[in-house]
């Protein structure tokens, strides 16, 4: 039988792995839906990505004052999202 103690720390453990799992997946859905939006090429050179390829970029870039917001997000190769930086797309 297990101690209390031991009840007590597989149960933390559980909970702890559950709450950091429900922000993956949710973060992920979102990154799977703008893949699928931007149909799996980034947005920028139009090359065909494999979702573990694709990185998201803020469009109008957070030190600019873009938002957080899903809409502001775009798929994108690692190349492009190094290269554009925090610039404006029509800058880049």
């Amino acid at each position: 039988a297990k101690t209390a103690d031991e009840f007590d720390r597989h149960s933390y453990k559980t909970s702890i792995f559950s709450r950091i799992g429900w922000f993956f997946e949710t973060a992920n859905k979102d990154k799977l839906y703008i893949y699928y939006r931007e149909n799996k090429r980034c947005f920028y050179c139009g090359k065909t990505l494999l979702f573990k390829q694709s990185t998201l970029d803020h469009y109008y870039p957070r030190s600019l004052g873009g938002r957080g917001e899903i809409f502001n997000l775009v798929n994108c190769c690692k190349k492009c999202n190094e290269e554009k930086g925090n610039e404006l797309p029509e800058d880049w």
